[in-house]
Protein backbone atom coordinates (compact mmCIF):
# COMPACT_ATOMS: atom_id res chain seq x y z
CA UNK A 1 0.00 0.00 0.00
CA UNK A 2 3.14 2.35 0.45
CA UNK A 3 3.38 5.47 2.90
CA UNK A 4 1.07 7.76 1.14
CA UNK A 5 -1.69 4.86 1.44
CA UNK A 6 -0.64 4.52 5.42
CA UNK A 7 -0.48 8.67 5.77
CA UNK A 8 -4.69 8.37 4.39
CA UNK A 9 -5.88 5.49 6.08
CA UNK A 10 -3.71 5.62 9.52
CA UNK A 11 -6.97 8.53 11.41
CA UNK A 12 -9.59 5.87 9.80
CA UNK A 13 -7.95 2.84 11.85
CA UNK A 14 -9.63 3.69 15.14
CA UNK A 15 -12.98 4.11 13.51
CA UNK A 16 -13.20 1.06 11.44
CA UNK A 17 -11.75 -1.35 14.46
CA UNK A 18 -14.55 -0.32 16.49
CA UNK A 19 -16.95 -0.99 13.87
CA UNK A 20 -15.85 -4.68 14.28
CA UNK A 21 -14.99 -4.56 18.37
CA UNK A 22 -17.51 -3.42 19.99
CA UNK A 23 -20.43 -5.08 21.00
CA UNK A 24 -23.94 -3.97 22.25
CA UNK A 25 -23.35 -6.25 25.14
CA UNK A 26 -23.70 -4.70 28.58
CA UNK A 27 -21.88 -6.67 31.30
CA UNK A 28 -20.06 -10.28 31.31
CA UNK A 29 -20.17 -11.98 27.88
CA UNK A 30 -20.00 -15.75 27.19
CA UNK A 31 -19.37 -18.08 24.97
CA UNK A 32 -18.98 -21.62 23.90
CA UNK A 33 -17.33 -23.73 21.81
CA UNK A 34 -15.29 -27.41 21.09
CA UNK A 35 -12.90 -27.85 23.43
CA UNK A 36 -9.83 -27.67 21.05
CA UNK A 37 -11.11 -24.45 19.45
CA UNK A 38 -12.38 -22.33 21.88
CA UNK A 39 -9.35 -20.44 23.22
CA UNK A 40 -8.53 -17.77 20.24
CA UNK A 41 -5.31 -18.48 18.39
CA UNK A 42 -2.90 -17.41 15.89
CA UNK A 43 -2.62 -20.54 13.84
CA UNK A 44 -5.80 -19.54 11.35
CA UNK A 45 -3.97 -15.75 10.09
CA UNK A 46 -2.53 -16.13 7.38
CA UNK A 47 0.42 -14.94 6.99
CA UNK A 48 0.80 -14.16 2.94
CA UNK A 49 -1.81 -11.71 4.12
CA UNK A 50 -1.00 -9.98 7.68
CA UNK A 51 2.72 -10.89 7.65
CA UNK A 52 4.00 -10.46 11.30
CA UNK A 53 6.57 -11.98 13.20
CA UNK A 54 6.79 -12.71 17.44
CA UNK A 55 9.13 -12.91 20.72
CA UNK A 56 7.33 -14.63 23.29
CA UNK A 57 7.95 -14.18 26.60
CA UNK A 58 6.57 -16.63 29.90
CA UNK A 59 6.36 -15.25 33.31
CA UNK A 60 5.23 -17.58 36.13
CA UNK A 61 1.73 -17.22 35.92
CA UNK A 62 1.27 -15.22 39.25
CA UNK A 63 3.08 -12.75 37.55
CA UNK A 64 0.78 -12.07 35.07
CA UNK A 65 -0.92 -9.29 37.11
CA UNK A 66 2.35 -7.45 37.17
CA UNK A 67 3.41 -7.97 34.20
CA UNK A 68 0.30 -6.17 32.43
CA UNK A 69 0.51 -2.91 34.68
CA UNK A 70 4.05 -2.88 33.20
CA UNK A 71 2.93 -2.94 29.90
CA UNK A 72 -0.07 -0.75 30.70
CA UNK A 73 1.95 2.32 31.87
CA UNK A 74 4.78 1.82 29.05
CA UNK A 75 1.49 1.69 25.78
CA UNK A 76 0.23 5.18 28.42
CA UNK A 77 3.72 6.33 28.42
CA UNK A 78 4.34 5.81 24.95
CA UNK A 79 2.79 6.04 21.31
CA UNK A 80 2.79 3.61 18.51
CA UNK A 81 6.24 4.44 16.87
CA UNK A 82 7.12 2.53 20.20
CA UNK A 83 4.33 0.46 20.90
CA UNK A 84 3.82 -0.79 17.64
CA UNK A 85 -0.31 -1.45 17.24
CA UNK A 86 -1.80 -5.16 17.84
CA UNK A 87 0.98 -5.49 19.54
CA UNK A 88 0.37 -8.86 22.90
CA UNK A 89 -1.16 -11.78 22.77
CA UNK A 90 -1.72 -13.48 26.25
CA UNK A 91 -1.91 -17.25 26.94
CA UNK A 92 -1.16 -19.90 29.79
CA UNK A 93 0.44 -22.67 29.55
CA UNK A 94 1.11 -25.72 31.45
CA UNK A 95 3.94 -26.83 33.69
CA UNK A 96 6.11 -29.55 31.61
CA UNK A 97 9.21 -31.33 32.54
CA UNK A 98 11.19 -30.57 29.12
CA UNK A 99 14.56 -29.14 30.09
CA UNK A 100 14.30 -26.19 27.84
CA UNK A 101 10.82 -25.52 27.67
CA UNK A 102 9.92 -22.13 28.65
CA UNK A 103 7.22 -23.66 30.88
CA UNK A 104 9.91 -26.24 32.82
CA UNK A 105 8.04 -26.99 36.12
CA UNK A 106 5.95 -24.11 36.08
CA UNK A 107 2.77 -22.96 35.33
CA UNK A 108 3.26 -19.99 32.99
CA UNK A 109 1.59 -16.93 31.32
CA UNK A 110 2.86 -16.21 27.62
CA UNK A 111 3.03 -12.55 26.33
CA UNK A 112 3.43 -12.92 22.64
CA UNK A 113 4.65 -9.65 21.49
CA UNK A 114 3.68 -9.12 17.72
CA UNK A 115 5.46 -6.90 14.85
CA UNK A 116 4.15 -6.79 11.59
CA UNK A 117 6.41 -7.32 8.51
CA UNK A 118 5.43 -4.19 6.80
CA UNK A 119 6.95 -1.72 9.74
CA UNK A 120 9.93 -0.16 8.75
CA UNK A 121 13.24 -1.43 11.09
CA UNK A 122 13.75 -4.40 12.56
CA UNK A 123 11.99 -6.17 15.30
CA UNK A 124 15.48 -7.87 16.58
CA UNK A 125 16.63 -4.10 17.33
CA UNK A 126 13.80 -1.21 16.79
CA UNK A 127 11.08 -3.16 19.20
CA UNK A 128 11.81 -6.38 20.64
CA UNK A 129 14.67 -5.25 22.92
CA UNK A 130 12.50 -2.24 24.35
CA UNK A 131 10.04 -4.91 26.11
CA UNK A 132 12.88 -7.16 26.94
CA UNK A 133 14.40 -4.28 29.10
CA UNK A 134 10.89 -3.65 30.67
CA UNK A 135 10.13 -7.14 32.36
CA UNK A 136 13.89 -8.75 32.34
CA UNK A 137 13.74 -8.65 35.82
CA UNK A 138 10.75 -10.30 35.96
CA UNK A 139 12.87 -13.56 34.94
CA UNK A 140 10.83 -14.32 31.44
CA UNK A 141 11.63 -17.55 29.45
CA UNK A 142 11.62 -17.31 26.04
CA UNK A 143 9.85 -19.58 23.26
CA UNK A 144 12.56 -20.84 21.29
CA UNK A 145 11.17 -20.75 18.03
CA UNK A 146 10.43 -16.74 18.17
CA UNK A 147 12.42 -14.25 18.53
CA UNK A 148 15.30 -14.87 21.75
CA UNK A 149 17.19 -12.16 23.59
CA UNK A 150 20.51 -12.10 22.90
CA UNK A 151 21.66 -11.75 26.00
CA UNK A 152 23.16 -16.05 26.78
CA UNK A 153 24.14 -15.89 30.35
CA UNK A 154 20.80 -14.49 31.13
CA UNK A 155 19.13 -17.13 29.45
CA UNK A 156 20.91 -19.76 31.26
CA UNK A 157 20.25 -17.91 34.15
CA UNK A 158 16.46 -19.10 33.84
CA UNK A 159 16.96 -22.78 32.88
CA UNK A 160 17.92 -25.10 35.77
CA UNK A 161 19.18 -27.72 33.27
CA UNK A 162 21.12 -25.44 30.98
CA UNK A 163 24.48 -26.61 31.50
CA UNK A 164 23.26 -30.12 31.44
CA UNK A 165 21.21 -29.39 28.13
CA UNK A 166 24.58 -27.77 26.65
CA UNK A 167 26.73 -30.74 27.99
CA UNK A 168 24.24 -32.85 25.93
CA UNK A 169 23.91 -31.20 22.56
CA UNK A 170 27.97 -30.89 22.67
CA UNK A 171 27.77 -35.22 23.24
CA UNK A 172 25.25 -35.75 20.27
CA UNK A 173 26.53 -32.89 18.22
CA UNK A 174 30.32 -33.14 18.58
CA UNK A 175 31.15 -31.72 15.24
CA UNK A 176 28.35 -28.99 15.59
CA UNK A 177 26.22 -30.08 12.85
CA UNK A 178 23.38 -28.08 13.61
CA UNK A 179 24.88 -25.27 15.82
CA UNK A 180 24.05 -21.94 13.50
CA UNK A 181 25.27 -19.05 13.80
CA UNK A 182 21.87 -17.94 15.65
CA UNK A 183 22.19 -20.76 17.85
CA UNK A 184 26.11 -20.09 18.43
CA UNK A 185 24.90 -16.30 19.79
CA UNK A 186 21.87 -17.06 21.46
CA UNK A 187 23.18 -19.95 23.36
CA UNK A 188 26.99 -19.05 23.59
CA UNK A 189 28.36 -21.89 22.11
CA UNK A 190 32.06 -21.63 21.65
CA UNK A 191 33.70 -22.59 17.96
CA UNK A 192 35.68 -25.88 17.66
CA UNK A 193 38.81 -26.31 16.69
Amino acid sequence: MGKLGNKILKPFYVLVANLFLTSNVKGLQQFEDSWWQGIPMDNRVDFDLLPMMFSEMWFPLDQAPEVARRLERFFEANDTTVTGSFSVEIYPAPADPFWMSPGYQRESVRFDLIWFVENSGDPATDFYPRFWELLKDMKFRQHWGKYVINDPAYLGSLHPRWDDFLALRDRLDPDQVFVTEYWRKAMAIAEKD
